[in-house]
């Protein structure tokens, strides 16, 4: 099954944490990572005294089903 999942970070240096866990989907032997979108910018939505956001894509084939890929 092909899965859509977003990613997204503003903390503790947001590129390395996204790329951190697209490199974590990739060690799982359930998951395929397929495509990954680009990494952008956006503002935080809510409270404006905080860094803006990393965010980024990817779609990955999976046998999982949606909690059970929640859990991992």
């Amino acid at each position: 099954m092909n899965v859509l999942l977003t990613l997204g970070s503003n903390l503790d240096n947001p590129i390395a944490q996204v790329q951190k866990a697209v490199a974590a989907l990739q060690q799982e032997s359930d998951i395929e990572v397929l495509e990954q979108a680009s990494l952008y910018s956006s503002s935080p939505r809510g409270p404006q005294d905080q860094d803006d956001y990393v965010n980024s894509a990817v779609l990955i084939d999976t046998p999982l089903n949606a909690i059970d890929l929640l859990k991992l």
